[in-house]
């Protein structure tokens, strides 16, 4: 595939519903893949995969983002930063953008996910290791 936002979206969507709680095997599939180059840690149970999700999917694409791949949201960030690729204006983010949260308010990063569409008051976006409402 090449490296657009259509196929990064057209994959992520794909995973939509995914879970890793009736997953027959040990940890997720993301951390499974991930593990293959970077640890046996990764692919056990109870391993935050929201990272390992985003980089899979732009592994899967065949799409470059700086960041990526990664396991670790404030390694993300720096390396987008380094890489100057953060936008100044969270507003202009666009489908297939690479979005961190900073749930806990306290500066560090502790989720990511993909971008879908900007509403411009606010974003819908792809994420893993999340749960849609109860």
């Amino acid at each position: 595939m090449a490296n657009t936002a259509a196929d990064v979206l057209s994959i992520a969507r794909g995973e939509i519903g995914y879970s890793r709680w009736t997953d027959p095997q040990t940890g997720t599939k993301y951390g499974r893949w991930y593990a293959q180059d970077h640890g046996s840690y990764y692919a056990e149970n109870g391993v935050p995969y929201c990272a390992m999700f985003v980089s899979w999917v732009f592994a899967q694409a065949g799409a470059k983002c700086a960041g990526l791949p990664e396991a670790y949201c404030p390694y993300i960030l720096n390396d987008a930063r380094s890489a100057g690729a953060v936008l100044s204006n969270k507003q202009n983010a666009q489908a297939g953008d690479v979005v961190l949260f900073d749930w806990g308010g306290d500066g560090v990063c502790d989720h990511v996910g993909i971008v879908e569409k900007n509403y411009g008051s606010y974003i819908q976006t792809i994420e893993g290791n999340t749960c849609a409402g109860s």
